[in-house]
């Protein structure tokens, strides 16, 4: 398990805000996947992926809310009860979660150790996010219920704060 530095180009991603809550974040899912159109559905694909925003302005105070969605596409219109978030061009930390909850943590911790480590901060800035990436297929990680879930494998994206 290692970081490595990755720069992500901009991208949107059509979501819904839910509490910071493994139950939430699936109730949420439940609720995004509801309010998408027919074309929409189509265009999840293998290659598809689900996203948790973390708020990372929140982490001082605590982090209550979380943001669930999939990637937007121009010409989409975002549902009533959505919203459309842009994710600029940036640098990020990233690991990759893969096994079991100890295994989960033991990726967090690792993503800290590297930031105390290095030159580079986190940046937890008002509109900076961490992202989560759950790929969708074979098997959608949201479809199965938060105290139920044993095994993970996901990709963090810790922002890096701007020199």
């Amino acid at each position: 398990m290692f970081v490595t530095r990755v720069e992500r180009a901009q991208f949107s991603l059509l979501v819904v805000k839910v509490a910071c809550s493994g139950e939430a974040v699936r109730q949420g899912w439940k609720e995004l996947y509801q309010r998408l159109d027919p074309d929409s559905m189509q265009r999840l694909t293998a290659a598809s992926y689900g996203y948790v925003l973390v708020p990372e302005w929140q982490w001082d105070s605590g982090v209550r809310d979380l943001w669930v969605g999939i990637k937007a596409w121009p010409e989409m219109t975002a549902p009533e009860g959505t919203a459309v978030i842009d994710i600029p061009e940036r640098q990020y930390a990233k690991i990759r979660v893969h096994g079991d909850r100890r295994k989960m943590e033991e990726a967090y911790e690792e993503l800290n150790r590297w930031f105390m480590q290095s030159e580079l901060e986190r940046d937890t800035s008002i509109s900076s996010y961490s992202i989560e990436a759950n790929a969708l297929f074979p098997v959608n990680p949201f479809d199965i219920p938060a105290h139920v879930i044993s095994y993970f494998q996901y990709d963090i994206y810790a922002p890096i704060k701007p020199n």
